[in-house]
């Protein structure tokens, strides 16, 4: 890649923009293949930086072949500790879960089914939640506050705290509604 293709693609020359496109994701391609990550999430964060430097490439692209490739891969870092902050926020929310499930001492085969199904029905239960509310449990289970959603979300506190409430009532009249057994007949009333 040259100074001259760069510079005409950051002009607006289609083809230019092709080339460094195609040359930006191979080297891009070949930083995050280097990272620990199962190969669907990989393509997310490729797409997802290749779409950040194409918005900024025009106005923000230095011209220095070197200088573009450190200015593309500081936009895959961003989104590699992103995606990574992530999976750590799923697997705390996942070991709230598991706590919250029994806080009983080791149990026997029978006992960890149930548990196990208990989490499954709970997870169907906060995937029904309406999405302001499913925020709220997520970022509660997470070990957030009221104050970290406000500011995350751009509302009042008043607000989290409310929806918080609101969503734990959605979610505990959802799960006694998915544990309740449904008869397959009406019992004919006297």
């Amino acid at each position: 890649m040259d100074r001259a293709q760069i510079r005409a693609a950051r002009e607006g020359d289609r083809e230019a923009r092709n080339a460094v496109g195609r040359w930006l994701s191979a080297e891009l391609s070949a930083y995050l293949r280097t990272r620990r990550l199962r190969l669907g999430a990989l393509d997310e964060i490729l797409q997802r930086t290749m779409e950040d430097i194409v918005v900024k490439f025009e106005a923000q692209a230095p011209e220095e072949p070197e200088a573009v490739l450190s200015w593309a891969l500081s936009f895959a870092g961003m989104e590699l500790r992103a995606a990574r902050g992530e999976l750590a926020r799923e697997a705390a929310r996942e070991a709230k879960l598991r706590r919250r499930a029994h806080a009983s001492p080791p149990m026997s085969a029978p006992a960890a089914v149930l548990e196990a199904t208990q989490l499954n029905i709970l997870r169907e239960c906060i995937a029904r939640l309406d999405p302001i509310y499913r925020s709220a449990i997520n970022n509660y289970l997470e070990g957030g506050d009221s104050k970290a959603l406000a500011q995350r979300d751009g509302i009042p506190e008043g607000t989290a705290r409310r929806r918080l409430w609101a969503g734990k009532k959605q979610l505990e009249r959802i799960y006694r509604e998915s544990r309740r057994t449904r008869t397959p007949f009406r019992t004919p009333s006297p």
